[in-house]
């Protein structure tokens, strides 16, 4: 079941009854109900913990490491997000309280990074045969590399200056319309982590193509031959 551990989303706040400013920030700072940070000395954006004092928001953990940070322009970036529903939800209870404006919107949230983590069938336990499977069913669209001094992970990158139609007929290159930035880190275990995805749309296709495909080891004509 694929899981989503962190997604970063960006929006504006709408319905400001006065401009943004350094001293309207510090006074949220200092009367908001939830933890927050502001130093503009160092950080020009002041963040909010969906947290009151040392407890949790939430008592099943949903809100619990989403922070949402707000910049002199109304800029917001969401991040920590596991439910990206129950996130926004979140981000704009805790921005009405903050800023004490119960009419206080957000724009359309934009997610910019998508991190999680699936399970992979690999049917083999040797990490050389999955290279080569891989290279062999995803060489044209990704490259793979694995380099066990610097990491346990096989990890899969969308080649530069790929365009669709020039997948030669790869799922996974299909994916997403054969544009994504995404990067996929395979581990031994059959575990496989998935960064860089710009919607949810294209995290899960990507996926469903990868565990569809990457399965290949009793199909790839180096392991049919060694049986």
């Amino acid at each position: 079941m694929p899981l989503i551990t962190n997604a970063i989303m960006t929006s504006t706040l709408l319905n400001l009854t006065e401009p943004l400013t350094y001293e309207r920030l510090l006074r949220v700072h200092l009367e908001c109900p939830f933890r927050t940070q502001f130093k503009p000395a160092s950080f020009a954006g002041m963040i909010i913990s969906l947290r009151r004092s040392k407890r949790k928001l939430t008592g099943n953990g949903v809100g619990n490491n989403i922070k949402v940070t707000v910049f002199k322009s109304g800029a917001l970036v969401l991040s920590g997000v596991h439910s990206p529903d129950r996130g926004m939800q979140l981000a704009r209870v805790v921005l009405r309280q903050s800023f004490l404006q119960d009419d206080l919107e957000c724009a359309a949230w934009k997610f910019q990074n998508i991190v999680g983590s699936f399970a992979v069938d690999l049917q083999c336990d040797q990490t050389t045969h999955v290279v080569e499977n891989l290279k062999w069913r995803f060489g044209d669209a990704y490259t793979i590399t694995y380099e066990p001094e610097l990491s346990p992970a096989i990890i899969l990158r969308r080649r530069r200056g790929m365009q669709n139609g020039q997948s030669g007929g790869n799922a996974l290159a299909d994916c997403a319309g054969g544009i994504t930035k995404a990067t996929i880190q395979l581990h031994h275990t059959g575990e496989a982590i998935i960064s860089g995805c710009r919607s949810l749309e294209e995290f899960y296709e990507l996926i469903c193509c990868f565990t569809c495909e990457a399965a290949v080891c009793s199909q790839c004509p180096n392991n049919n031959n060694n049986n």
